[in-house]
């Protein structure tokens, strides 16, 4: 557990140093181009739009000023290496409360990091391809790094070349099974993969080449989709296929659908999605700590709903900024 923070550490500053580092405005990538025809899941988080987010720049500094400090210790007790945050808390605080120091956090991070997208096969144990879009990493910064993981872990990790790039494998003790492989696919896009075979087809994609299925379903992304999925998992009581999107703007809207093998099944989905979102409700009443000002803001949750139409099942709805806004503010 120790090795593998580690590596998250590195990566972490990795990303810190594609952070800081002047941006260099680049012909955007397209993710879909490393599609490969065995791909049936695939997700992407468009975080230069999540950063962007109106509704977030507002309600950020009011629900760290109000329930930041429950959200903390909550988050401490469920994980003890979360502690050191608890501590840091009042400072951090301090800057979240100031919108104009969130935002200019926010314009920083979406300059830092723009998308993450995770493609997968689930017919193949560990076939998963994790894409990290940061128009400043490169090569060098991802050398200096392992150099430093070299340090601290010697014979955890490797190097292999293939096509002119390096791949770097690490190895967490004592997990001689688990091997993590890391590469720059390009100038601002870091691959990883628990399988290294997965990442060398990446290296090697010239052009997406998702199944007929799939690339009906890719087609549906939009640019203001802040979360958009698509999958056709073909596991035993999972979805035959599942498609949607999160959109956070001004307000948050989510748009989910999900086709099962029979009306049963879907009604099934339905009603544990419901139970779900209640459960939400619940926990967002611990994070109040017994506040009463919170039952605003619980009932803009019943703005999504689930619900089933034969083998279709649905979750979809939406919550106003405004009100989200106008609720955390209720004195």
């Amino acid at each position: 557990m120790k090795h593998a923070w580690t590596l998250c550490r590195a990566l972490v500053l990795l990303g810190c140093l594609a952070w800081f580092v002047p941006t260099v405005q680049a012909q955007a990538k397209d993710p879909q181009k490393y599609v490969t025809p065995d791909c049936n899941v695939y997700v992407h988080v468009n975080f230069n739009h999540l950063f962007k987010s109106d509704m977030l720049r507002k309600v950020l500094p009011v629900l760290a000023d109000k329930y930041g400090e429950n959200l903390v210790k909550m988050v401490a007790q469920m994980n003890e290496q979360a502690a050191p945050l608890e501590a840091m808390w009042p400072i951090l605080q301090e800057a979240l409360r100031d919108p104009e120091k969130v935002a200019e956090f926010l314009d920083n991070a979406s300059q830092g990091l723009t998308d993450l997208v995770v493609m997968v096969n689930t017919k193949s144990e560990k076939d998963v391809l994790i894409l990290i879009f940061s128009p400043a990493m490169n090569a060098g910064m991802l050398e200096m790094v392992s150099g430093m993981l070299e340090g601290q872990m010697p014979g955890m990790l490797e190097k292999e070349k293939e096509g002119g790039k390096t791949i770097f494998l690490f190895t967490p003790p004592d997990q001689g099974e688990i091997n993590v492989a890391l590469t720059m696919l390009d100038d601002g896009i870091l691959g990883i993969s628990l399988n290294k075979d997965r990442l060398k087809k990446a290296m090697k994609a010239s052009s997406g080449k998702p199944s007929p299925e799939l690339a009906a379903m890719l087609a549906k992304r939009q640019a203001d989709h802040t979360v958009f999925i698509a999958a056709m998992p073909d596991e035993e009581d999972a979805p035959k296929q599942v498609s949607g999107f999160v959109r956070f703007d001004k307000d948050l809207t989510i748009e989910m659908k999900a086709t099962y093998a029979d009306a049963e099944k879907a009604a099934e989905e339905a009603k544990e999605a419901t139970e779900g979102m209640e459960g939400m409700a619940e926990m967002m009443k611990g994070l109040a700590g017994g506040n009463e000002e919170i039952g605003p803001l619980l009932e803009l949750l019943t703005g999504f709903k689930a619900k089933a139409d034969g083998k279709v099942m649905t979750v979809s709805g939406k919550i106003e900024g405004d009100k989200v806004l106008k609720a955390l503010k209720k004195k």
